[in-house]
């Protein structure tokens, strides 16, 4: 039951995966932040408002 779609969509996950260097699950990129690991509700709003604050940048 594998659409090209679905295959797609996976393909893109994993080359961003190994762009970031993620190795499990969750994990993320908040603004220039990448993020491995579970973390506080808390924690995410904080690191929104910092990234926030800088303001954008080209790389992580």
């Amino acid at each position: 039951m594998q659409s090209e779609e679905i295959v797609g969509e996976l393909m893109v996950s994993k080359a961003l995966a190994r762009t970031f260097g993620f190795i499990g699950t969750p994990a993320m990129v908040v603004g220039g932040t990448v993020i491995q690991g579970e973390i506080t509700e808390g924690v995410l709003r904080r690191l929104v408002e910092i990234e926030r604050e800088e303001g954008w940048r080209r790389i992580c």
